[in-house]
């Protein structure tokens, strides 16, 4: 790790301690400042990154990560102006609700351009196994412990507004989407820059979930501990965002990546984590419904995915006896010439 790395780590840590310090002191006036203090950071780390490195690969994802972290920084700022110097109620305004949202239309943004790109690569027939499965088990997770299996739970949260709807539509979709991705990776490593930056994405859109079904229910509490997870998944993305353009000054070669998501790791089990997830937080009690529905899904998937590496090792098989065969029919054709030459 370099100077400039390790450097980066603790000036963001520090940054991070300091916020949550004052949240546990409930010091508000501080908590703002240290809000957007860390805001102006994580948005200082990637633009700044991005722009002094000569790699362009994943340069627009980095940039709308960072358009991202802008309009978060913006609305926390707007919200300190309205707070402390306007006394005026944040959570009325309508352009702050727009400035949050706008965060998460470039994460989304940025998670879709890169799924995009991936998925030219990958086998089409995994990948669409992949999401439905996860779709299904996340879906079912969210069903179960946010809403309790109540439809009336789930109109109540969209029904508040229309930034409100988008984001939380918004934060599913991107959950299925890295959940897919890292259902998907079964042959290669996943780089650590990587891990970390979606990792960090995952984080944000969870927590904005829990920050809308607590505004839902009246419980949300400004510069609370969820802020606190706001902040920390921002400048993880930071950190990871630099990690990235310090390992990869120049180029990164992923087009070359040995990642695929055709492999012998069977990813499927992951979703046994469901029925553990559900024991949890429904405070030690589980369906017997819900074990079968997980238990079922992740049997589905193990052995759909053995016969889909299956017929793609069978197709490989076959492409390279073809391939064989022409070889060995163009050297015989080019020894029979030769001989008609030497006669």
């Amino acid at each position: 790790m370099t100077a400039a790395m390790r450097k980066t780590i603790a000036i963001t840590v520090s940054v991070f301690a300091l916020y949550l310090v004052s949240v546990m002191m409930q010091a508000q006036l501080w908590s703002d400042i240290l809000a957007t203090a860390g805001d102006l950071l994580a948005i200082g780390i990637v633009f700044h990154t991005v722009f002094t490195t000569d790699n362009r690969m994943y340069r627009t994802n980095y940039i709308l990560i960072g358009m991202g972290m802008l309009c978060w920084g913006v609305a926390d700022l707007t919200w300190f102006i309205y707070d402390n110097l306007l006394q005026k109620v944040p959570g009325e305004s309508t352009l702050i609700a727009l400035l949050y949202t706008g965060t998460n239309v470039f994460l989304c943004a940025a998670v879709v351009l890169y799924a995009i790109f991936r998925l030219r690569k990958w086998d089409v027939v995994q990948f669409l196994l992949d999401a439905v499965c996860f779709s299904a088990a996340l879906l079912w997770l969210l069903w179960v412990v946010m809403f309790d299996m109540n439809g009336e739970a789930v109109r109540v949260l969209l029904s508040d507004d229309i930034t409100s709807t988008i984001c939380i539509w918004m934060d599913v979709f991107v959950l299925i989407l890295i959940g897919i991705w890292y259902l998907s990776v079964r042959k290669g490593k996943i780089p650590t820059f990587f891990g970390l930056l979606t990792g960090m994405i995952y984080l944000f859109s969870l927590t904005d979930l829990v920050y809308y079904y607590q505004f839902a229910l009246r419980q949300y509490i400004p510069n609370s501990y969820l802020d606190a997870t706001y902040l920390l998944s921002l400048l993880g993305m930071a950190v990871a965002t630099q990690l990235y353009y310090k390992q990869h000054p120049h180029s990164f070669q992923d087009d070359q990546n040995s990642n695929s998501n055709i492999g012998n790791r069977h990813k499927g089990v992951i979703l046994l984590a469901g029925p553990v997830l559900i024991f949890l937080f429904r405070g030690a009690y589980i369906a017997l419904q819900d074990i079968a529905f997980y238990v079922g899904l992740a049997v589905l998937h193990v052995f759909a995915s053995n016969y889909i590496l299956k017929s793609v090792t069978n197709r490989e098989l076959l492409g390279r006896e073809v391939e064989m065969n022409q070889t060995l029919e163009k050297q015989v054709f080019d020894r029979t010439h030769d001989l008609g030459i030497e006669k």
